[in-house]
């Protein structure tokens, strides 16, 4: 597996069969250890990263965790405000737009 960026509308197309041809994954690396914290999801929305949010949380108890994020739209729903305002040990900084 791995990653690569490319400009919008430019994207590699790669063809799979089965009923597992795309996954959702959300994970995030504690620096100073190298763990590694990866959840799967059927798709991506504001509530399978609330979800996240939660694995990352009970991964990481007493501990402020900060996230680098780019802007996607599930990263900012309304529907995460509450959450978010109250677990403030969660501080999630937006790459810049561009």
């Amino acid at each position: 597996m791995g990653a690569t960026w490319y400009l919008q509308g430019r994207q590699k197309h790669v063809l799979t069969t089965g009923k597992h041809a795309s996954a959702t994954l959300f994970g995030a690396v504690a620096p100073a250890t190298g763990q590694i914290v990866i959840t799967e999801a059927d798709h991506a929305t504001a509530e399978t990263f609330q979800a996240f949010l939660e694995t990352l949380r009970a991964t990481f108890p007493e501990k402020t965790i900060h996230l680098i994020l780019d802007n996607a739209k599930i990263h900012h729903a309304k529907v995460l405000q509450p959450y978010l305002a109250a677990h403030p040990e969660l501080d999630l900084r937006f790459l810049p737009r561009r």
